[in-house]
């Protein structure tokens, strides 16, 4: 795989979650090692996973003069689409990172069983808060990247955008995962989610 570049560290770690396959969660304290060289982030893996060995570079680009680094939903610098992670890449990190939160949202939000007759109140986890909230961050980020493939005036992502196996094979089961319709339908959703999350934990 030798040297690939990202636009920030998220994108980075989204295409190293994309790329090492078998069991999760992925031991980066064993695997990864980072480091800064001529002002960008170098993100080297390089060790055994899954059954396999791993030895790539990604090589973060220094952020814009004036830009701040961000978090976990802010994942390139402007509107230009990823050149590291394809559309069908983003439309599977954000099954990965949507359904869940938005099932654990929906678990924190339902009535608690009775116990004895009576109702137990579950004390809030503010782990699953930082979860929840990251992962609907995460569905929304890759919903933006999905649209930035989508030409000005077009209504869907150009099948010539998908450049891996994986990402033309999604495309072919589920075209209408890459309309802009349904994109912008489940950004508007998921920001609502979000709503919902920050009014409880207020």
């Amino acid at each position: 795989m030798g040297v690939v570049r990202a636009r920030t560290l998220t994108e980075a770690y989204m295409y190293l979650e994309l790329v090492v396959e078998g069991e999760r969660p992925i031991d980066h304290a064993r695997l990864v090692r980072l480091s800064t060289r001529d002002g960008e982030r170098v993100v080297r893996v390089d060790g055994p996973h899954g059954g396999r060995h791993y030895q790539f570079t990604i090589v973060v680009a220094a952020p814009p003069p004036g830009e701040q680094i961000r978090g976990i939903g802010y994942v390139g610098h402007d509107s230009e689409p990823s050149t590291l992670i394809d559309p069908g890449g983003w439309r599977m990190i954000e099954l990965w990172s949507g359904p869940p939160a938005e099932a654990a949202l929906r678990a924190s939000t339902a009535p608690p069983p009775p116990i004895d007759g009576a109702s137990v109140i579950a004390s809030d986890d503010p782990d699953r808060y930082t979860r929840t909230g990251d992962g609907l961050l995460t569905a929304l980020a890759a919903l933006g990247e999905i649209a930035k493939f989508i030409p000005a005036g077009e209504s869907a992502v150009p099948a010539a955008a998908f450049f891996t196996p994986s990402g033309r094979e999604l495309l072919r089961r589920e075209p209408e995962a890459f309309r802009s319709a349904r994109i912008e339908h489940e950004r508007v959703r998921y920001r609502a989610l979000l709503d919902q999350l920050v009014a409880r934990h207020a």
